[in-house]
């Protein structure tokens, strides 16, 4: 992450104090998407953790997942999915990043089982 221009702006702050408000300048732009099993209309374990780089590279899957079904895996908010999950699963690529979580929404799907992505 560039922080250089974060620096500039806080040359009056001693180097330890820098450090520290940077730290948190890169804290802050890091997202996690977490994939749980979404049962009985409780969440239930964690089965996979998104990223921001891996969000970034999963986003147009999502957004074609959007246009088909309606429902955006939001990485602020929550999305449950149900009935939509073989769109889904026709919408991520079967390499990259995504083959994790391709991986295991395949196992949910044949199972019948529903995901909830629960964002920051």
């Amino acid at each position: 992450m560039e922080t250089a221009g974060l620096t500039k702006t806080v040359d009056h702050l001693s180097g330890a104090d820098q450090a520290i408000l940077i730290v948190g300048y890169e804290r802050a732009g890091v997202m996690a998407l977490d994939v749980h099993l979404y049962q009985h209309g409780k969440m239930g374990p964690l089965l996979y953790q998104i990223d921001d780089k891996t969000y970034g590279e999963l986003y147009p899957a999502f957004e074609r997942f959007r246009s088909l079904t309606g429902v955006f895996v939001n990485p602020y908010g929550d999305s449950i999915i149900t009935v939509e999950m073989s769109s889904l699963l026709s919408c991520l690529p079967a390499a990259g990043y995504a083959q994790v979580l391709l991986s295991i929404l395949k196992t949910c799907h044949a199972k019948e089982q529903s995901v909830i992505f629960v964002g920051d």
